[in-house]
């Protein structure tokens, strides 16, 4: 990733309830490189629901093989996403990021705020 190519950074937050989720999140005209965690972060992988509308129904997202698509994340840290979360991500419109996963949601101990690293598509 050439510095050059970064364009902006959006901050987002995940609440302390039981769903983990983010609120919604367009993701048009970007295409998210990285994202970093704070230092508070409660241990949980990062996964992903997407509308293709604002305030619609949310899905769980998975890749083509059929596995969810999750990052393995930690607090204090900056985590590139790989050529296919990338592909995943940037097909996607609407988006909130839930720590934890479909069947394990996990509840932040306190909201916590995650940044995007992205450049413009």
């Amino acid at each position: 990733m050439q510095l050059s190519a970064i364009k902006g950074t959006k901050p987002i937050t995940i609440p302390t309830d039981s769903d983990g989720q983010s609120d919604e999140v367009d993701l048009s005209g970007i295409e998210v490189e990285a994202i970093m965690f704070p230092a508070g972060w409660t241990a949980a992988d990062l996964t992903f629901l997407s509308s293709n509308v604002t305030g619609g129904t949310f899905y769980d997202v998975y890749d083509s093989g059929g596995t969810e698509l999750a990052l393995t994340v930690a607090a204090s840290r900056m985590i590139g996403l790989t050529a296919a979360h990338k592909a995943v991500l940037k097909a996607l419109r609407f988006v909130k990021f839930r720590s934890g996963d479909t069947g394990t949601p996990v509840a932040q101990v306190a909201e916590r705020t995650l940044t995007l690293v992205f450049k413009s598509r």
